[in-house]
């Protein structure tokens, strides 16, 4: 006979067995910050984001992105004409002169919008953008980098101006690795637009 003591220890152990599944639950989900430095999340979402060609359907999707003078010269620069008409939105944005690119989540699904072109022996980004329903998610920082790739493949360094009032842009660029230049001479823009550079 197996003294009581003994008996308990046993069941308690045999209990641990049976119900270790229940006492131990499954590691919880890896964050999307790990520890060996892989943001999963971000990996996982530039997946399904695609930087292609912009078309001119793509435009109209664009110019209801602007609500304020002030919301569409942050992005357009002080001389874009605001209110609008599709004639003078699509002569604001050079789309003739401008290589224009829209970040696309989904199959038709506009979230991002951006130009590049040849300016002064550098690769220039201009009008860079995210629909104001996904901005704060790192998206712009993913658009200026999708960007730089297209223009980094002749090894030039990349160029933009930013106002110097928009902080959130002014970050995102820095974050980018673009640091602050003093402007061209040959370049007629207003005071209130900052110059920055990228090195390749």
């Amino acid at each position: 006979m197996i003294p009581g003591n003994i008996q308990r220890s046993l069941w308690q152990i045999m209990g641990y067995a049976a119900n270790k599944e229940s006492r131990f639950p499954a590691p919880k989900r890896r964050k999307a910050a790990s520890l060996d430095g892989i943001d999963y999340k971000k990996e996982q979402r530039e997946l399904t984001m695609q930087l292609r060609r912009a078309v001119a359907t793509d435009i109209a999707e664009l110019m209801n992105w602007f609500d304020s003078v002030e919301s569409c010269r942050q992005w357009g620069g002080p001389k874009f004409e605001f209110p609008y008409t599709e004639e003078s939105f699509f002569r604001d944005i050079k789309w003739q002169q401008m290589d224009s690119y829209s970040l696309e989540q989904d199959p038709g699904e506009l979230i991002g919008f951006g130009q590049l072109y040849a300016k002064l022996g550098r690769s220039h980004l201009a009008r860079l953008v995210i629909h104001p329903a996904n901005r704060a998610q790192a998206l712009g920082y993913m658009l200026v980098n999708m960007l730089l790739e297209k223009g980094s493949e002749n090894g030039q360094q990349s160029s933009l101006y930013v106002l110097e009032n928009n902080c959130a842009a002014i970050s995102c660029y820095q974050r980018a690795g673009f640091e602050f230049a003093a402007q061209p001479k040959d370049d007629d823009v207003p005071p209130e637009c900052l110059f920055m550079v990228r090195k390749p």
